[in-house]
Formats: structure tokens, sequence, C-alpha cells
């Protein structure tokens, strides 16, 4: 699957500046896990400029080198990206693949999954690599996948890697890895793992009420319908953030959980 760019065209509405407001909780789930691998960003006013924000969520497995290294450079080279680009799509793609380059020199011996979410003024930019999932939520509580899950189970992406010379067993790249996109994890690349992001863009519309950002530690166990269900008992960003991370402790998750809830009105 080749990164993909979409912009949603809306004619003949009105559009506000969104008024942003966020929360976020994690949970390290240490019954199963001896400590956290999920790490976040968050930077309002991103790049110096108002109304901008950058929410970054970075999954580790088999360790959590690259997920930090990510959070402390990827942001900064982004920033170099959106200074030299007009096309902020292009900026973000560029983002990626340059912090995989960089990673090549760090020889960490484990990867990480990233899911980045630009806002600027009324335009939502979201690039993934891995199955950290991004959604929308509009005004009916229907949840809008944004971002695309790269597992091995994704039949686009199964096709692909038997395509590249890669081989799958026992669901994983090589018996070793579910995930068919990552950042890091070298000794797998050339065999079907890669690097690309998918990119996704829309503008932002009163019909929009939140996003939601979480690891596979929260959609391992909670639907779409679940979460569609989660969002119509909540009153706020807070109080939907902390459902969602109870409810999944509750279904029974063995992974690190970590949950964005980005409001975009005053409404919620």
């Amino acid at each position: 699957m080749k990164s993909k760019s979409k912009t949603i065209k809306v004619t003949n509405f009105f559009f506000k500046q969104p008024k942003i407001k966020y929360y976020y909780k994690d949970y390290q789930n240490e019954k199963y896990n001896d400590y956290m691998e999920d790490v976040n960003y968050i930077e309002e006013k991103f790049n110096y400029l108002d109304k901008n924000y950058l929410f970054c969520l970075f999954d580790g497995h088999g360790g959590d080198n690259t997920c930090k290294y990510c959070k402390e450079n990827f942001p900064e080279i982004l920033k170099d990206q959106l200074d030299e680009n007009d096309d902020s799509e292009k900026a973000l793609e560029n983002a990626f693949k340059l912090i995989e380059e960089k990673l090549k020199g760090e020889n960490f011996p484990d990867g990480s999954t990233a899911t980045a979410v630009l806002i600027r003024e009324n335009k939502f930019y979201c690039g993934n690599i891995g199955d950290s999932r991004c959604v929308i939520v509009n005004n009916n509580n229907t949840v809008i996948r944004i971002s695309v899950d790269h597992r091995v189970s994704n039949e686009t992406e199964f096709s692909r890697i038997l395509k590249e010379g890669g081989t799958i067993s026992d669901g994983r790249i090589n018996g070793e890895i579910m995930l068919s996109r990552s950042l890091g994890d070298f000794e797998l690349k050339g065999n079907g793992l890669i690097a690309e992001p998918y990119i996704e863009s829309r503008l932002i519309t009163q019909r929009d009420k939140c996003c939601v950002i979480a690891s596979d530690g929260v959609w391992d166990v909670i639907s779409e319908k679940m979460l569609k269900e989660i969002v119509e008992r909540s009153k706020n960003c807070e109080e939907l953030c902390n459902n969602i991370i109870e409810e999944s402790i509750k279904e029974g998750s063995e992974d690190n959980i970590s949950c964005f809830v980005i409001g975009f009105w005053d409404s919620f």
C-alpha cells in the first residue's frame, strides 16, 4: 500500500476555528508488563504558531529505545520539514522517512509504531506506521477511522509482504512480528516489513466532535462499535479518556494502554 493522502471537501458549510482541548492518560498494566513502552508527545503552538498542535503516540516493542528516541527527535524533524515545505502532508511524510533514517545510525534492537496528528488551524493531518489507531467521532457519535492498522492480518499488507519476498508464519513476518510496518526493527527490514507511513488529511468541521488516538492496548479489546457506546455515556474529553482506559482494563487488555482524546468544540 502506497502512502495515501485525502482531503474531505465540504461545500456550502461555514467553517469556524476549532477550540482545541485534550486529555491524555496511560496505564502500564503492571500485571502483564514490567515497564511502559508507550510514550506520548504533546506540543501547543507547534512550530511557534498559534492554533497549531502536535500529538504523537509511539508504542515500542522489544524495548523502549526506539519509541523514546522518536519522542525526542520526531517533532524537531517535522518542524524542519514544515519550514521547507508548503505542503503539510508531504512534510509529515518526509518526517517519518527521516526519523527512520536517523534510527539506522542508533543500532537499537527494538522498534516502535508511530501515530502523529498535526492540527493547523482548521486542518487535521494524521500519519501512522503500525497499529496505534486514530479515529474521529462526529456529532452523531459515528466513529470514522483515519489511520490504517499495519498488521499482517490486513489483506492488502499480507499480499504486499508476499510480493516483496517476505515470509509469513503463525501470523507474523518470519514468525516474529505481527506488524507489517514499523520504525526500527532493522533485522526484519527487507523481508516485507517497511516504514512507509499512511497519510490522511481533512478539514475539521462543526460536525466533528473529537479525535481519539490510542495504542493497540485499547483497540485489541475495544471495537469501534464499543467506542461509540463509550462516547455516548461520556460528557467531555477527560471523562471519555478515563472511560476508554477503564473499559480496556475491564475487557482484559494485557498490553500497555495509552489514549488521547482531542475535543474540537466547547460542546465536548
